[in-house]
């Protein structure tokens, strides 16, 4: 176990060198995050929706190899994994006054993207599908920020007891768009012809490239619409699961 996640992290060094600086910044730091869960998958499943959180606690491995306690709201998220996974997709939020001196000190909301079930090779796809956000990060500048995670969880309908998983957070569509002092388009229909040039023909080529038909720009789909000024919107991709690129079993092209 220890040599697969020391492989995993040579292998995205190699390929993603980012400098490693303090752990104030979430993404800037690409260590890989050492995360603790405990919660019932049923009950998430059927407690939460889009709209509805429930409080959870997490834990987090400090800089000094020691677990320290985060109070967070949590729900569950999408739509094709969430009704075909074992391990739903999550989204996670926390309080300005909780993630304080934290590394989610800047990030008041996160996605978690899970393996989707228990075989012994599901690490694998969540791997390649974070190597697709890593790929763009080289072709575009309009991106979603991402961090490998460690994942010890233990899911309480389980008797298996804690279990070892390869994860990664992702971003929040808000949180991009304040780094380019720029806004997400919601509420209106956009034409591809309107995208910026050369960040829709960067995105489509790249998408292309993985083998990705699982978007649409138009219907919002897998994508966002980032407004930089009153003339520009740029494209945003995010959910490369069902890519030639990561193959898992479950997809659907």
């Amino acid at each position: 176990m220890k040599l697969r996640f020391a492989l995993i992290q040579l292998c995205l060094f190699f390929f993603f060198s980012v400098p490693l600086l303090a752990q104030g910044d979430l993404f800037t730091n690409q260590e890989t995050l050492d995360l603790r869960m405990k919660f019932s998958i049923k009950d998430m499943k059927k407690n939460t929706n889009d709209s509805t959180y429930v409080d959870q606690v997490i834990w987090y491995k400090n800089e000094a190899g020691e677990w320290e306690e985060l109070e967070v709201e949590m729900r569950t998220r999408g739509n094709f994994r969430l009704n075909n996974c074992y391990y739903p997709p999550m989204r996670l939020k926390v309080k300005k006054k909780q993630r304080k001196g934290t590394p989610f000190e800047n990030n008041k909301s996160l996605k978690l993207v899970m393996p989707c079930n228990r075989a012994s090779n599901a690490d694998s796809y969540v791997i390649k599908e974070l190597i697709c956000y890593k790929l763009f990060d080289e072709v575009s500048e309009y991106t979603f920020s991402t961090r490998m995670v460690r994942l010890h969880f233990e899911n309480e309908d389980d008797k298996r007891g804690e279990q070892e998983l390869i994860g990664f957070l992702i971003e929040d569509d808000d949180d991009v768009a304040d780094r380019f002092n720029a806004q997400i388009v919601d509420d209106k229909k956009i034409l591809g012809t309107l995208l910026e040039d050369s960040a829709a023909l960067r995105h489509d080529l790249f998408q292309l490239m993985i083998g990705n038909t699982d978007f649409s720009g138009l219907y919002k789909h897998n994508q966002k619409v980032m407004q930089l000024d009153e003339r520009t919107v740029v494209p945003l991709a995010y959910d490369f699961d069902m890519t030639g690129l990561v193959n898992p079993p479950y997809a659907q092209v």
